[in-house]
């Protein structure tokens, strides 16, 4: 099989990592202003949750390549992590910025069951 990419979807992978890269530091610039300024966690706990964060991510990708190389469909290894992740990625990224009453999560738990 050949696993090779047409240009169209190099730059369609590129600039969705751009993309995500973005996110990832509006995310981070904007939880740490949340934690100090709005929370008023000292900066040596937000220190504390980036190096845990840091941790885990450094634990979490050796993972995730070990289920990409044992990974084999006719898409190719990665390609369906690249394909299927974007969704989930965008909705958690939403989801981390919006703020939800329980009243809210208890209407939309009782208009989905």
């Amino acid at each position: 099989m050949d696993y090779s990419y047409s240009k169209r979807e190099r730059a369609a992978f590129l600039t969705g990592m751009c993309g995500q890269n973005i996110i990832y530091a509006v995310m981070s610039t904007g939880l740490s202003f949340y934690f100090q300024s709005v929370i008023f966690l000292p900066a040596a706990a937000i220190s504390v949750i980036t190096i845990v964060s840091k941790i885990i991510e450094f634990i979490s990708d050796p993972v995730m390549g070990y289920f990409i190389d044992r990974t084999n469909t006719k898409l190719g290894k990665c390609r369906p992590y690249l394909i299927f992740s974007p969704f989930p990625i965008c909705v958690l990224s939403l989801l981390t910025f919006l703020i939800i009453s329980m009243v809210m999560i208890i209407r939309l738990l009782k208009i989905c069951l």
